[in-house]
């Protein structure tokens, strides 16, 4: 490009490397202060949406209170209760009695019905059936119950 000296290609070249730093360390900079202040305001830095906290092990299945919570999306965070609802309805035991928590079903009847263990490989179960999909709680669960992870 630059064939009449080398005086003005140096300084061409150096133009273009400080512009390609600047625009990389601006954008590593905007990035992180947008995650940053997505989440003080508690808000899904992806989405914007407002955010929850997630029980991974579910205070009624006698989960710990004081666990590492989830963090998602209001949505996301309400479609993973449906589909667990289901999917812990599907969880009976021998007398037909169900994990679902609903009316008539509290958490402590559940407890008297199952085990913690059967209560913690249905919840595992449940993550384990959709690694991907909810893959942070699933994490976090595992965490929780100090249970050997593996991403697959």
């Amino acid at each position: 490009m630059c064939t009449r000296g080398l005086e003005p290609c140096a300084a061409l070249s150096a133009g273009l490397e400080g512009a390609g730093i600047g625009f990389a360390t601006g954008a590593i900079n905007g990035f992180g202060t947008g995650i940053k202040e997505a989440r003080q305001n508690k808000r899904s830095p992806w989405t914007g949406e407002k955010t929850q906290l997630h029980h991974s092990d579910p205070i009624f299945m006698e989960g710990d209170d004081n666990q590492i919570l989830t963090k998602m999306s209001t949505s996301r965070h309400q479609k993973l209760h449906k589909e667990m609802n289901d999917y812990l309805h599907q969880q009976t035991d021998l007398k037909g009695n169900h994990m679902r928590p609903q009316r008539g079903n509290s958490g402590r009847i559940i407890r008297d019905h199952f085990s913690r263990p059967q209560r913690i490989n249905a919840l595992k179960g449940f993550y384990d059936s959709r690694p991907f999909k909810y893959w942070d709680a699933r994490y976090d669960f595992y965490h929780n119950n100090h249970i050997r992870y593996f991403s697959w």
